[in-house]
């Protein structure tokens, strides 16, 4: 009688394919995590993005509609009003802006003029102001537009041009970029003939020595840098803070402002990134969890030609 031969796997061709198998199980994770970490990355960088370009599009707007004549003033950056961490700017333009419920249907009918202002809040999140003016033949409360007199920008709005660290809440002022916590511009100089010897096409921090110097003429283009954070990462930056935004107050410290050394329009972001890196290095003065939440800022810059 023939017989027949029973096959079955020995114990070590079981441990083997055991083996095999967990390592192609282990495997897919590492690959499934990795993908779900891209596409997490990916889905904070569109939504900072969907941010961003809006915002550029609104300060684009309000400054190419700045209005520039000798009898205006201007709340901005110069050599003597260069503030360390988040910069301000006020202006006139003749963008829309709003009125107060109170005023007449025909005042809202004539052309605007407005006062601009873009600052970063005390809960450091980027805030404008647009409010229209009436002009002096109509009303003088609230301040009418006057030109060319002594009721100038800066002491006319004092809260659209409070350049402290923790500026005064300003109740006409709206949140447009809540992720956004650093804010700083600097000037591209005019190829026209400038003031002060000014070099044509060279960046600056400021070509004036003081407010009432201020020559739009004298600028080209304004550059706007800002750095964004998205909400989960700044939780993460708030770990072991003081303060809820304490930890990322030390990171705003730590950026440089745009200073005379910088002579080409890449050079603050390089400094920032720099910062970053320092920022989520084991070196890091922030405590172990907060570093992680560094990695999920990201910088911005565009610049936007006035002249």
């Amino acid at each position: 009688m023939r017989k027949h031969r029973i096959s079955a796997f020995t114990l070590a061709e079981m441990l083997v394919a055991g083996v095999v198998l967990t390592l192609i199980v282990f495997f897919v994770t590492r690959l499934v995590n990795n993908a779900a970490a891209v596409v997490t990355i990916g889905s904070k960088r569109i939504d900072i993005n969907s941010e961003i370009r809006p915002l550029f599009d609104r300060v684009t707007e309000d400054l190419v509609q700045m209005i520039k004549r000798p009898d205006v003033t201007y709340g901005v950056k110069t050599q003597a009003t260069q503030i360390a961490g988040n910069d301000v700017m006020a202006f006139f333009s003749s963008v829309e802006g709003y009125y107060p419920d109170t005023d007449l249907v025909a005042e809202k009918r004539q052309p605007q003029t407005t006062v601009i202002s873009y600052r970063v809040n005390r809960q450091l999140q980027l805030e404008r102001m647009a409010k229209s003016l009436r002009f002096a033949g109509i009303s003088t409360t609230p301040a009418a537009l006057i030109f060319g007199t002594s009721l100038t920008l800066t002491n006319t709005f004092p809260s659209a041009w409070d350049l402290s660290a923790s500026p005064t809440p300003e109740p006409d002022s709206r949140v447009v970029a809540e992720d956004v916590f650093r804010f700083e511009y600097y000037y591209l100089i005019s190829a026209k003939p400038v003031t002060g010897g000014l070099v044509a096409g060279k960046v600056s921090t400021g070509p004036w020595s003081d407010l009432p110097a201020v020559n739009m003429a004298d600028v080209s283009a304004i550059a706007v840098a800002v750095a964004t954070i998205d909400p989960r990462s700044r939780k993460l930056v708030s770990i072991g803070g003081a303060l809820p935004n304490s930890n990322l107050q030390q990171i705003v410290n730590g950026m440089a402002d745009f200073n005379g050394g910088m002579t080409t329009t890449t050079a603050l972001l390089a400094a920032w990134q720099q910062t970053l890196d320092g920022f989520s290095g084991n070196g890091s003065p922030l405590p172990p969890g907060a570093r992680a939440g560094v990695r999920g800022i990201r910088l911005y810059q565009r610049i936007i030609p006035i002249n």
